[in-house]
Parts: structure tokens; sequence; C-alpha cells
């Protein structure tokens, strides 16, 4: 996910404070937008301000002379919650490859003991 542009349509026009809306390159996820939010509100920029997720923009009230360092922080910051999912994902990956593999190890020594046993077929 990383900011592609801005929505000239609905940012406001003032050159004061205003609601930008940066568009993102998808919608992201709730997954994704919780990583993302917790990742903004532990930056310490010092020009930091508050956003929100909306659709596909990330809403942030700036003034103009702020939107460049406004898109190139959330976009890092964008990177880094993508990162996160990634990682999570492959460690998920592996969680489930390695109880698969107990799993298996577990009925193949099951079937080896069910496997020793004696019936009486009289």
């Amino acid at each position: 996910m990383k900011i592609i542009g801005i929505n000239q349509e609905i940012s406001s026009t003032s050159p004061n404070m205003g609601e930008r809306y940066f568009e993102l390159d998808g919608i992201p996820d709730r997954g994704w937008q919780d990583v993302f939010l917790a990742l903004h509100r532990q930056s310490m920029d010092m020009m930091k301000r508050n956003v929100r997720l909306q659709n596909n923009w990330v809403v942030v009230q700036c003034p103009f002379e702020e939107m460049q360092h406004q898109i190139d922080s959330l976009n890092e910051i964008c990177k880094k919650a993508t990162e996160e999912i990634e990682a999570a994902k492959v460690r998920a990956e592996e969680a489930e490859l390695k109880r698969q593999e107990l799993e298996q190890e577990k009925r193949e020594n099951a079937i080896a003991h069910f496997n020793k046993l004696k019936f009486n077929k009289e």
C-alpha cells in the first residue's frame, strides 16, 4: 500500500489547515488499517498530524506547505505497515506448516502403534 495521489475534488482548497484526501493504491483491509494506525500513533515525527483512513484515502488535516512532508512520512508508515503484514503472513504460514508436520508425525506414530496391535481372529 502506498499513497499515489490526492483527490483534488474533495480535498480542501484552503491554503491553511484543511482536510487533504491522499489516495492509496487500493482499499486496505482491517488488519492493514490497524497496523498503519498503530505505527502512526508510535511515530515520533514532529509534524505528525491526526489521520483517518476512509475507503482508499488517508485523510490528513494540514496546510499546503506540509502536504509533501505528510505524503513522505505517511508513505514510510504505509511501507512499514505492509512489511509487518507480509511478515505476519509468513509467520502464520510457517506456523501452519509446522502444525501440519506435527499432526502428520502424530498420525504416523499412531498408525505404527495401531499396526502393532494383535487381535484374536478366532
